[in-house]
């Protein structure tokens, strides 16, 4: 097995008279110029956790989990040249968060690598690492902040507004569109971790598609304040379509490193283009052309999902190495198991099924290696006993937004719903003889929504990028959905509009 050194032992404590981040090479800018004593951001992360170090016996036969690590232009330590691309599957709790962390601060430590983390509304992952961190946000839309408190049952709660980003992260850079985001990663230091929130205007993305040659036409991006009643606007997700198809094509063709979780919410299996006006299944085929390029332009991809079998076929295939974490069998012969892309699996038995997190196998068509992470445990953001612990909601305000009141753009089925306001907050709340409510800001349920319509029942939904929310009526015969209530800060209607579909 695979295996650090042992964690090292400290205080725990930065630099005397500094918080962690203000004074290492990355902090100062000019990482060649900052003062000989001053330390990496990668150093100061290992000495605040005790991470270990990266190390592997050179003397062992050949190694896969080496070249899944270092990235090496001519290969002297392993076999792989420029970057890699892997593809991590893990159940809910199998520590796919803790390993990324661990493994991003081996590509700053080792590698001296730019490591770039997927921002997004609904998770923050990368909040162990926020003193060193610097946070992308695009400039097209204004942005609100909160601390969040995630109970027992997954729901979240508002904590305290964040009034400014600059005192959780180490900095917050703004971008115009991707070109220009481009041109500022490849100014930031080497061996520096930086967050990145897409941009839901898509600013410069329908060029980037129309002058790609990985696209054979001009694909739309629609943001949602553009979209009539009736017509679908473009996921923000998709924004990432257009960042790497830009960052393959047009550089900087420097080392860095993608860390992109939840992968299916992205590139979905039974992505198709019929009824499809955001065009996923050609994003999608365009994604494999860029996957197949990423490694000789010195991009690695580590993709992170709960089940391979979510994700589109013709972009897994793509990923040359494999890693499965605890807590669910790994593939191996004596099931038959196989893998999309891979003509063999090297692995004869299960040996993840009971592990528990703190390691992972990792493979690729004729090899595989154990490896262990270390758990990355920040007292800051732990939560009352009881609790599910604090995370960071970070979601944009659309230029449509600016001064509107969440009451003015909520839209409900006055059948199924009233309005009330108590204190200074306003609440829907379900029509007799049904019962509970919601808070119309948020979409927080405050007591479980049942339904005055006998059998049929009540979901919520939280729009991609966190600022919005929809209630579905649903059929428990078909199983079919029909929103019944909405708060969308881009509609211009008013509360109780007829926009929204009346209940059966």
């Amino acid at each position: 097995m695979s295996k650090g050194q042992s964690p090292t032992t400290t205080n725990g404590t930065p630099p005397t008279g500094h918080d962690w981040g203000e004074r290492t090479k990355q902090s100062h800018g000019d990482v060649e110029r900052a003062p000989g004593h001053w330390e990496t951001d990668a150093h100061e992360i290992r000495q605040k956790y005790g991470i270990s170090k990266f190390e592997f016996d050179p003397t062992e036969d050949y190694q896969v989990y080496p070249d899944v690590i270092i990235h090496e232009t001519k290969p002297e330590i392993t076999d792989s040249p420029r970057a890699t691309n892997s593809l991590i599957e893990g159940p809910k709790g199998s520590g796919k968060t803790t390993m990324a962390l661990d493994w991003a601060h081996h590509q700053m430590e080792v590698n001296n690598e730019r490591v770039l983390w997927r921002g997004d509304a609904r998770r923050s992952g990368w909040l162990p690492y926020r003193h060193w961190t610097t946070v992308y946000l695009p400039g097209s839309v204004e942005y609100e902040a909160a601390w969040m408190l995630e109970g027992e049952e997954g729901d979240s709660q508002v904590l305290e507004p964040v009034d400014d980003l600059d005192d959780v992260a180490r900095d917050v850079v703004r971008y115009e569109d991707v070109d220009d985001l481009l041109a500022k990663l490849s100014t930031a230091p080497k061996g520096s971790f930086n967050v990145i929130y897409p941009d839901p205007a898509f600013s410069g993305c329908e060029d980037i598609t129309r002058e790609s040659e990985v696209f054979d036409h001009q694909v739309p991006f629609v943001p949602k304040w553009e979209t009539e009643v009736g017509e679908s606007s473009t996921p923000t997700t998709h924004w990432w379509f257009a960042f790497l198809v830009a960052r393959i094509e047009r550089g900087p063709f420097t080392y860095q490193s993608l860390f992109f979780d939840e992968l299916a919410d992205w590139m979905p299996e039974n992505a198709s283009n019929h009824g499809d006006n955001a065009q996923t299944a050609t994003k999608i085929r365009a994604l494999r052309s860029v996957l197949g390029e990423s490694r000789r332009r010195y991009l690695s991809i580590y993709a992170f999902c709960q089940e391979e079998v979510d994700l589109a076929a013709e972009a897994r295939r793509r990923f040359d190495w494999r890693i499965a974490m605890p807590g669910r069998p790994n593939p191996c012969k004596a099931n038959n198991d196989s893998r999309v892309g891979f003509r063999d699996i090297p692995m004869e038995y299960d040996t993840m099924g009971k592990r528990d997190p703190g390691t992972g196998l990792v493979y690729n068509e004729t090899e595989f290696n154990w490896f262990t992470w270390d758990d990355v445990d920040d007292p800051a953001l732990e939560a009352p006993e009881g609790e599910g612990g604090r995370w960071m909601k970070i979601a944009p305000t659309s230029p449509a937004a600016a001064g509107v009141d969440a009451v003015d753009a909520v839209e409900y089925d006055s059948g199924l719903f009233s309005l009330e306001r108590r204190g200074g907050s306003a609440y829907l709340v379900v029509s007799d003889p049904g019962k509970g409510y919601l808070d119309v800001e948020t979409g927080m349920v405050g007591e479980e929504l049942d339904s005055p319509r006998g059998e049929w029942s009540l979901e919520v939904r939280h729009d991609e990028d966190g600022r919005g929310w929809t209630v579905m009526l649903v059929d428990p015969d078909s199983g079919q959905r029909r929103p019944v209530a909405k708060l969308d800060f881009d509609s211009s209607t008013t509360s109780g509009s007829s926009s929204v579909e009346g209940a059966a």
